[in-house]
């Protein structure tokens, strides 16, 4: 055992013996060595000189979008699978510094593993000279530019953890084998200031904290910081702390798959840790960590690749090393028999029968994962944490078959059919945090390989249809008014499947401002029944005469039955790039006569996509639209994909108007038994009457009649205890009558994303005085603002990057408010140290320049203001970014953050003008106010200030009129309203 690794030393090494279970892992993982041994010798080891960097070009190939091979033997060259070719540019020599700190890093954990099993002196020689050379150059790599998170190496403060978690094992696992010569020049130059770094950002309930946490405790222990580290023990971020918040209830990581397999294996560590220091992990928190090797595979498609839940990647396979490393060390942790029969599967061959080269270990960057396509496995194909953690025995045989199930707090419900063949899930639960999508009540639906419904996932984060991925245009989910949802969870009603039918259903009581919805699937053999119900209430934000629009994507690739005129239309999202909208082309609406007309309620549209028969109808009146939208991202190891892939998928959906309503459709695939094929379907309580809304026309009306092959009529009912299926079969009747749950499940209030923040009073709002003296206009920037209210910004206002407040430059803000006649004046003086030289923009006004870096606007990262105002404290009415031009003096450029509302206090964005002054520089906005306002009297406004310095990319922090404290990382223009301060403009008609 070293000091932070649990493990049996003699039941390794018999582990290893010849003929062993892992004995060939052994003598692969030794083979791989020998380059980076030749190489370390002569110099010449793969650690860049370079600062790893984030751009929207760097490592991914400049044709597909898909990542570029890496090779740590290959700098400056960076290949790409899908084109066959090789690309230069400093962006990927960039991204290569990334993968080449990891991968070098892990080798020398890799080369500890081995000299501790067979203590051949090679091996200690190799992670010494490895670590030796990261110490060295620690203090090269500058702390600047980082986009989330301070770090020296690389661009981020998780990827430093990982690094260090590697280094610090490399140390422990070379001093518990006797090799201690190096530990004090590792420990000063390395541990102790990298744990530093990483100590000072804490980062609440994320994935990354996992990381950074376990990094901490484990270069701390060897750093003899025991008191410290027990002060650190069970405050909020602590490792006892994540895995009571942030493993849910059912043993999932909140934000989703993708995020819980990566977390999950910073748990890992973080519990061996706990071992090796004698600690006792409680028997609930023992069980949800264990259940957590589990929980992810719930969810496997038929095509054994993982739902793109969240911010998931597309289309990953679970037939790679990684996944079946992880279900050994869940093995190992505790014997289970659904672990067992999942990692039979895994080394199983794939019934695709593709075998791919062995590589995905070779090339491991540590834990930051580069997915492989899916092969053939084996003990032979894991990694050094398998060599020292797995169990000795093979796995027994007897593969998996996955059925029905559910995870509450989670969220997702998951009904199979046809041996596995055919999959539907129902999303909502827990909302994911930042990884969350607005994605409640969205369907899934596959067929095989045939992808009907599918979420889409995540591509990069650094493109910008990131903003299209986190949409609810993007998911099969109910959107209200072209805005997506507010971040509700969904709790569940209902979940039962007992063979030949199941059904679940889930709510959301928050899906829009006032609106509630309810999503019921009913899955039978051979088809589903899809019920959507919405209702809403009146709510402060709406006009009197507004009404509700519930629009819900319905298919993918679809041709609709029938004649159907199409006009070409403008949709635009309520509240810009967040909703989708932005991104359609071709858009259409299928009508009788116009855009405006719908079509009668009840009336239903049938068409086919991918394979499956599909009928829809809406009790309201309802028109149809397609587009064109992204497609999914390519997964990142779709090697065999055709390079002509479509970057766009036509996509349809029902758009149907009321206060409430209920859209029903049915969904029929071919089943195993042909008897049960769907011939026919109707909707016979959807039929409008005349003088009244359209609904159910008695309790005992049937809002889908699916009809099949054999002559048995199926009428799809609610009922008071659940839902009912009567069934007709000649004179032949029966029923199936399925419940809803006995206790209604929803995430926790231990589980939500405040747990950092407290509650606090608004405070009452400030009144905006009218200007002295005669004036009606607002004066020119050159003359005095008289009686206006005023703001000092500073530290205590101030958001920071890498650099606190104090060596940032000491910035500090002047703000000073008034009105004038029927408008808003904000005059802002920005200062700075003299030896500070702000960066302001170039271009011209009217052209917004392209951010290389990230999916952010450029001009967040140079000195201007983001300005932001709400009458209802839950969105922004009116909101934008003003920055000075620094070649043209007094002239701003001005970008909308938001499209206009026309129900906002401010009508116009602001003219604006600016000047330089010895100590910063001057800004005045105006505003014309909305003649149409008629709301309260007070309002909240928010002003930013980006404070942009010369010889940096990226800001170096913000000064907030709302207060400071926290980090500018990743904000982008982003804000809260609930951070506005509340102000009251002199003679508001209100008032």
């Amino acid at each position: 055992m070293s000091a932070l690794l649990s493990f049996d030393l003699a039941a390794r090494k018999r582990a290893i013996a010849p003929d062993a279970s892992l004995a060939a892992l052994a003598d692969g993982l030794a083979a791989e060595l020998e380059p980076l041994r030749a190489a370390v010798s002569s110099g010449n080891a793969p650690v860049p000189l370079q600062k790893a960097r984030l751009t929207r070009v760097g490592g991914r190939c400049p044709v597909h979008g898909t990542l570029l091979d890496f090779d740590p033997w290959r700098p400056h060259h960076h290949h790409c699978a899908r084109c066959a070719r090789d690309y230069v540019a400093s962006e990927h020599d960039d991204w290569w510094a990334m993968n080449a700190q990891l991968w070098t890093v892990e080798r020398a954990v890799h080369a500890g593993a081995l000299y501790v099993l067979r203590g051949e002196a090679q091996h200690a020689e190799l992670a010494e000279s490895i670590l030796g050379i990261l110490a060295d150059r620690y203090t090269t790599w500058p702390n600047r530019d980082n986009v989330l998170g301070p770090s020296r190496p690389f661009f981020s403060t998780y990827l430093e953890s990982i690094w260090l978690l590697n280094a610090a094992h490399a140390l422990a696992l070379l001093e518990s084998a006797g090799r201690d010569a190096m530990g004090d020049r590792i420990r000063d130059q390395l541990l102790a200031p990298s744990s530093a770094l990483i100590a000072s950002y804490p980062e609440g309930r994320s994935n990354r904290q996992v990381w950074n946490e376990v990094a901490v405790l484990s270069a701390w222990t060897l750093l003899g910081r025991d008191a410290d580290i027990e002060r650190r023990w069970g405050n909020p971020g602590s490792l006892p702390w994540l895995l009571e918040h942030a493993l849910l209830g059912d043993g999932s990581w909140y934000e989703g798959e993708n995020y819980h397999l990566f977390a999950h294996r910073g748990l890992w560590y973080g519990v061996q840790w706990m071992r090796a220091t004698g600690r006792e992990l409680p028997p609930h928190l023992d069980a949800r960590f264990h259940q957590g090797f589990a929980t992810p595979l719930v969810g496997v498609l038929p095509d054994d690749t993982l739902p793109a839940r969240r911010d998931s990647q597309y289309g990953i396979s679970i037939r790679q090393w990684r996944m079946a490393e992880h279900l050994e060390l869940g093995l190992a942790h505790r014997p289970h028999r659904v672990l067992s029969a999942w990692l039979a599967r895994l080394y199983a061959p794939p019934a695709s029968g593709h075998a791919v080269a062995r590589r995905g270990r070779r090339l491991s960057t540590a834990d930051a994962e580069r997915h492989d396509a899916p092969g053939m496995l084996s003990r032979a194909d894991l990694s050094w944490r398998a060599l020292l953690a797995a169990s000795e025995h093979e796995v027994a045989d007897g593969a998996v078959s996955p059925g029905s199930a559910f995870l509450p707090s989670q969220g997702l419900a998951v009904i199979r059919r046809d041996r596995g063949r055919v999959y539907v899930a129902l999303e909502g639960g827990d909302t994911g945090g930042g990884h969350g999508h607005p994605d409640r009540l969205s369907l899934t639906l596959q067929d095989g390989a045939a992808r009907v419904l599918d979420d889409p996932g995540t591509g990069s984060y650094v493109e910008k249809a990131l903003h299209w991925y986190r949409s609810t245009l993007a998911h099969h989910a109910p959107l209200v008014n072209n805005a997506s949802q507010q971040r509700e969870p969904a709790t569940l009603l209902a979940f039962e499947d007992r063979g030949g039918a199941g059904w679940m259903r889930k709510t959301v009581t928050g899906l829009a401002p006032g609106v509630s919805a309810t999503r019921t699937i009913v899955v039978c053999d051979g088809h589903l029944v899809d019920i959507v119900e919405w209702h809403a209430e009146w709510h402060a934000e709406w006009h009197a005469d507004q009404a509700v629009t519930l629009t819900l994507p319905v298919a993918t690739q679809a041709q609709l039955d029938g004649e159907h005129t199409w006009r070409a239309v403008t949709r635009i999202g309520a509240g810009g790039l967040e909703d989708g909208f932005d991104f359609l082309s071709n858009v259409a609406v299928s009508s009788e006569a116009n855009e405006v007309e719908l079509r009668g309620a009840g009336t239903p549209v049938a068409f086919t996509s991918m394979g499956m028969r599909a009928w829809y109808a809406s009790s309201q009146p309802s028109r149809w639209l397609r587009a064109d939208a992204p497609a999914p991202p390519l997964p990142p190891s779709d090697a065999h994909a055709p390079a002509n892939r479509a970057s766009s998928v036509a996509r349809h959906w029902i758009e149907a108007e009321g206060v409430s309503g209920t859209i029903v459709g049915v969904w029929a695939w071919s089943a195993a038994n042909t008897a049960t094929e769907v011939v026919a379907v109707d909707f016979p309580a959807l039929v409008s009457r005349t003088g009244e809304s359209a609904r159910a026309a008695s309790d005992s009306d049937s809002l889908a009649r699916v009809h099949t092959a054999d002559g048995t009529v199926s009428a799809h009912r609610p009922v008071v205890t659940g839902w009912q299926i009567g069934l007709t079969a000649g004179r032949a009747r029966s029923s199936i009558d399925l419940d809803l749950l006995p206790v209604v499940e929803s995430p926790s209030a231990s589980q939500t994303d405040t747990a950092f923040t407290s509650a606090t009073m608004p405070p009452p709002p400030v009144r905006i005085p009218a200007l002295a003296g005669d004036s009606v206009s607002a004066p020119p920037l050159t003359q005095p603002l008289p009686g206006a209210v005023q703001w000092v910004l500073g530290a205590a206002h101030y958001r920071q990057t890498e650099t606190p407040w104090e060596f940032a430059g000491r910035p500090s803000a002047t703000i000073e408010l008034a009105s004038c006649g029927t408008e808003l004046i904000a005059r802002l003086h920005i200062r700075h140290d003299r030896d500070v030289m702000p960066r302001f923009a170039t271009g011209a006004s009217d052209l917004m320049p392209d951010n290389p870096l990230d999916n952010e606007r450029a001009d967040v990262n140079v000195c201007g203001v983001q300005w932001y105002a709400t009458v209802d404290g839950q969105r922004w009415q009116d909101a934008g970014l003003v920055v000075p031009l620094a070649v043209d003096p007094g002239v701003c450029r001005s970008t909308s953050l938001v499209p206009p509302s026309g129900q906002g206090v401010l009508g116009i964005p602001p003219t604006s003008t600016w000047r330089e002054v010895e100590d910063g520089w001057l800004l005045q906005l105006v505003w014309s106010m909305n003649p149409q306002y008629r709301g309260p009297p007070s309002f909240g406004l928010q002003l930013v200030v980006n404070d942009a310095v010369a010889g940096r990319e990226r800001r170096q922090g913000q000064l907030a009129l709302s207060g400071g404290g926290g980090f500018a990382y990743l904000r982008g223009d982003r804000e809260s309203p609930v951070d506005a301060l509340p102000v009251m403009r002199a003679g508001h008609p209100s008032t």
